[in-house]
């Protein structure tokens, strides 16, 4: 198809997606602009960085955009969302929401599972990478860290963590395993 270029718009404002429509690359007006995902509560910082599209992570036919939320300290805040184009079932998050042409397939809020984020609140995704098939087994993976070095309650606690959640059906994903250090 197409190419598609995702861009987050900096703290607590909007992922945008442009699609090239056919016209000379070169020319801003060959791409075609729709939001994504945008923030609809002001008072709570969401920061959409970075985000990645990947082909088809659970085989219902349409790319998904993987984005992680670097402010995930907020009550009710995200530390991973998928976004895929209409189709999906979830209208709304809370205090950000889909634009037009998307819909929120999945999302992870770290204090639904303090087995995996035991630390509290200074957790925040740093990258992400998916798309791929780590233990080929035919089911798609995203990868994802997070960095508490440099957490808002002071000393440095010095953890990195890298999360490994893998496609479980239309909209579904699964834990499989993360890494702490130290």
């Amino acid at each position: 198809g197409m190419t598609d270029i995702v861009i987050s718009l900096g703290r607590g404002e909007q992922v945008i997606r442009l699609e090239h429509n056919g016209g000379d690359p070169a020319d801003s007006t060959s791409y075609d602009r729709s939001v994504v995902v945008a923030q609809t509560d002001t008072a709570t910082v969401i920061r959409w960085y970075p985000l990645r599209i990947a082909d088809d992570l659970d085989g219902d036919g349409t790319k998904e955009i993987v984005m992680t939320n670097l402010y995930a300290t907020d009550e009710g805040q995200p530390i991973i969302v998928i976004a895929e184009p209409v189709g999906g079932d979830e209208p709304s998050a809370g205090s950000y929401e889909p634009g037009d042409d998307f819909n929120l397939a999945w999302s992870l809020d770290p204090r639904d599972s303090p087995e995996l984020f035991p630390r509290g609140p200074a957790f925040g995704a740093r990258s992400v990478l998916s798309g791929m098939d780590f233990d080929a087994d035919g089911n798609k993976e995203f990868l994802f860290t997070t960095d508490e070095t440099l957490a808002p309650q002071g000393p440095d606690p010095g953890f990195l963590e890298v999360f490994l959640y893998e496609a479980s059906g239309d909209d579904s994903y699964d834990y499989v395993w993360h890494y702490t250090h130290p």
